[in-house]
């Protein structure tokens, strides 16, 4: 599927969807869509909304599996039901003044969201709408003087912003449940200030990433990280030989044990001149596909997700009408152009 940025609630059943389960009796609640796929052209239900696991689509190609998932088991008993109303209607309708959510986006304030329900509960709070802006208040002083696993650094800026605009938007989407917060968290103040991050305020989603956080490699370093690379590349179709030579020997010798399998490797690459054991060798293999990695991004400006779903026999060249050659790599549904004059 590709990355259209939500969850999608989709066939002509969820297109009829209420945009929140306020007044809805249990079983009609629960049989609500939450997510669904096309399968050879029939849409297929992944999930619905009476499950206690969400499983989102949209989502990049790079996403693990454990990353499509929401799983509500994880927030507080007292306040799941009323963090699955929250949920879905970011899910339906997003937050004011902005789209619908992309999975990331979701996944995201889902995982900053749980420690404060975890907090209420902790403060006797089993109900959002007696949620106060003390008890807000002690929130932000316990995510101020909370620590990394380490126990060496608090929790950075752009930590604490996430977690303090997750309770903005649970006090926004909770308007829209059986059970809404009824006063703002912290009057007159946003997430932004109280996480001590500088300048305006950006507003609900719009904040992200202000600013690089990592610099960009010193032209020197990446010069050589590049022909570094490009070495590795050069010298690849021995390695690729040999690896396709050692994946034969393993067909012929399917079903011995591994200790054997292994062996039978071991004087094949000594019998051909490898310098190094079989370890190394299944390394300089990794090493390979990284400089294939490296080189790629640096010349065509992919974004990660991008080069992680990039298929066999994906690259091809045209010619256009001056005469400049365009390559272009198919990554799943995508195509990405590059272009070098007279190659």
């Amino acid at each position: 599927m590709s990355e259209t940025g939500t969850v999608e609630l989709l066939t002509a059943e969820a297109g009829l969807q209420p945009p929140d389960v306020r007044g809805l009796a249990p079983d009609e609640r629960d049989a609500l869509i939450v997510s669904a796929v096309k399968v050879d052209g029939e849409w297929t239900v992944l999930s619905r909304y009476g499950e206690d696991r969400w499983e989102l689509v949209g989502a990049t190609t790079n996403v693990c599996n454990s990353g499509r998932v929401l799983n509500f088991k994880l927030a507080s008993e007292p306040l799941r039901a009323t963090m699955k109303a929250i949920v879905y209607r970011y899910l339906r309708r997003g937050r004011a003044g902005q789209k619908r959510p992309r999975t990331a986006s979701v996944r995201l304030v889902f995982a900053y969201a749980l420690p404060f329900l975890h907090h209420l509960v902790r403060n006797n709070v089993r109900r959002l709408a007696d949620v106060t802006p003390e008890i807000c208040k002690l929130y932000v002083d316990a995510c101020k003087g909370e620590r990394t696993k380490t126990g060496a650094k608090p929790l950075v800026a752009s930590t604490l912003s996430g977690r303090f605009r997750a309770v903005e938007a649970i006090h926004e989407l909770s308007q829209y449940t059986d059970n809404p917060t009824t006063s703002v968290p912290w009057p007159g103040m946003s997430a932004y200030t109280l996480a001590g991050l500088n300048g305006t305020d950006p507003g609900p989603g719009k904040g992200k990433r202000r600013s690089c956080k990592t610099p960009l490699i010193p032209n020197a370093a990446f010069a050589g990280l590049y022909q570094a690379a490009w070495q590795q590349i050069e010298n690849g179709e021995r390695l690729l030989a040999v690896r396709d030579q050692l994946d034969a020997i393993e067909k012929k010798v399917q079903g011995y044990r591994v200790a054997s399998i292994s062996r039978i490797k071991r004087r094949h690459l000594a019998a051909i001149g490898w310098v190094g054991n079989l370890e190394r060798f299944e390394e300089s293999v990794v090493d390979l596909r990284t400089a294939c990695y490296i080189v790629v991004a640096s010349l065509s400006g992919c974004r990660n997700h991008e080069l992680a779903y990039i298929q066999t026999d994906a690259c091809y060249c045209t010619e256009d009408d001056d005469g400049e050659t365009c390559g272009t790599i198919t990554s799943g549904t995508l195509r990405i152009g590059m272009v070098s004059t007279g190659a």
